[in-house]
């Protein structure tokens, strides 16, 4: 069993969408690592950011698929990890977002629709339930 349910993956530009999505899962009775509530100034961020990954079930990825140069490197990168350690990967992306742009290596991951934080919050804990 995973000392972390969800670990977060986003970019800086959806820190208010995911920070209410955090809340939104930890409703659920979810344990969720969030950059923000974990990391503090001066700390060696790489290895915590790495450590959480390890210790999570479940990487969700909040990305917006429109162009690449969309994609944030870190979110990328969070995903290679990811993908490296066998973790269970569910992307959350916009409601029209075309899946042909994604990397291959994540194509088959469980994607859900970005809607509402509580909304998308319900319908992971529903996949997960289910997984």
């Amino acid at each position: 069993m995973s000392d972390i349910d969800v670990f977060l993956s986003h970019s800086a530009r959806d820190k208010k969408w995911v920070r209410e999505f955090a809340k939104a899962l930890e409703t659920h009775k979810l344990t969720v690592w969030l950059d923000e509530w974990t990391l503090k100034p001066g700390m060696p961020w790489q290895d915590a950011l790495e450590k959480a990954l390890r210790d999570s079930e479940t990487i969700v990825s909040v990305m917006d698929v429109e162009s690449e140069s969309d994609w944030s490197s870190w979110a990328l990168y969070e995903i290679g990890l990811a993908v490296g350690m066998n973790k269970r990967i569910v992307l959350v992306l916009p409601p029209n977002a075309p899946l042909d742009k994604l990397p291959i290596s994540i194509r088959e991951t469980a994607v859900l629709r970005r809607e509402s934080p509580e909304e998308v919050a319900r319908e992971f804990t529903q996949l997960q339930a289910r997984i």
